[in-house]
Formats: C-alpha cells, sequence, structure tokens
C-alpha cells in the first residue's frame, strides 16, 4: 500500500500501576515521523492524511487513552499544514483521545514556533513547562500514573534555541516529581548526536 515510502511507526503500549491490588490498564499510541509525501497516499497542505487516518482508525480500534507524534507533523511545516494536521484528529477527539504532539525539524523555525503553540495550545492547567520561550512547545503533563514529557530542542518564537542542558533542571524536576508512578521521554531528535 506504501509502496517505497516510509511508513510511520505507530506503537501501541499497556501500562498499569502495579501498587498492591494491580490497577486497570491502560495504553498509549506513538506514532513517528508522517512529513513524507508519496502521490499514491492521500495528502492535504502536505500532511499525510491517508496515512494518518489509518493509523488513527487503529488507535481507535485499540481504545489507546492518548496519541504521542513525536515531530514531523506535516513536510513544509506552514500554519496551514499544520491546522491541517490538527484537524486530522478529529477521529481521535470524538472518541475521546488526546493527542500530543511536539514539533520536528520540518515544524523547527520561529514562526512555526508561534503556530505550533497557538492551533495545539499545549498551555494552562495541567501542563508544564520549563520558561515561557518554552510554553507550549517543551511541556509535560500527568495521565493516570504517568507522567509525559516532550521535549521541544528547535528555534522558539523569539528565535531561541535550548538544549537539552538548558532545560535539564526542568526535566529533572519533572522526573523526580511525586505525581507518576512511571515516566516517558520524547524528543524528535536524538539528545546526544
Amino acid at each position: 500500500m506504501f509502496g517505497k515510502t516510509k511508513i510511520a511507526v505507530a506503537l501501541i503500549g499497556m501500562f498499569g500501576l502495579m501498587a498492591g491490588a494491580q490497577a486497570e490498564a491502560w495504553s498509549f499510541g506513538v506514532i513517528s515521523d508522517t512529513q513524507w509525501l508519496n502521490g499514491a497516499d492521500p495528502t492535504q497542505n502536505t500532511v499525510a492524511t491517508g496515512v494518518i487516518d489509518l493509523v488513527n482508525k487503529q488507535f481507535i480500534k485499540a481504545k489507546v487513552d492518548l496519541v504521542v507524534q513525536v515531530g514531523d507533523l506535516t513536510d513544509v511545516g506552514n500554519a496551514t499544514s499544520l491546522q491541517t494536521r490538527y484537524n486530522a484528529n478529529a477521529d481521535l477527539t470524538a472518541a475521546g483521545i488526546g493527542f500530543y504532539s511536539l514539533r520536528g525539524n520540518h515544524e523547527g523555525s520561529a514562526s512555526n514556533a508561534t503556530s505550533f503553540k497557538s492551533i495545539y495550545n499545549y498551555t494552562g492547567a495541567g501542563y508544564s513547562s520549563p520558561n515561557s520561550d518554552l510554553t507550549g512547545l517543551t511541556y509535560s503533563f500527568t495521565h493516570n500514573n504517568a507522567k509525559f514529557v516532550m521535549f521541544d530542542q528547535f528555534t522558539t518564537s523569539n528565535s531561541k534555541t535550548y538544549t537539552v542542558n538548558d532545560q535539564q533542571s526542568w526535566i529533572s524536576s519533572q522526573l523526580s516529581a511525586n505525581d507518576h508512578q512511571q515516566a516517558f521521554f520524547f524528543s524528535h531528535k536524538n539528545l546526544l548526536g
């Protein structure tokens, strides 16, 4: 079906809290880069909507609690494409499944940081970020017994870039907080390369 194009990796993890009696299991999905274009796959505004729709149907079928996309939401990363990718989650939203993403190198510019923050809006109650430049870009949230840390390593709206060293104190505080039993850290690119 996808020919020689890259195939988005979609993972579904099952997690439950083991404390005394076993807690009810819950799951989340992970989808990787969906930035590619292929004439055989349905796309809209440089977003691989055909592939995303297929993967979302599997997440809904698996009854995941939430989905994490680890960047490269679009091919060109402009505001129109970011909105199209957001709109592609309508079926997830209708099924009550949360969607959490971070930017990849295809969305790494300052203007895309502004658009991403406006469209996806990972701010306010329930979210934490290292500083005002990174609000809505690098963020954390908890779900059930897990902490999710989403690490942005690209240019902010203020044309700054924050490395892992710049954010390490905040990352450590999030991972050491007593509001979770397990933690998951996501970034688009490797941290050491």
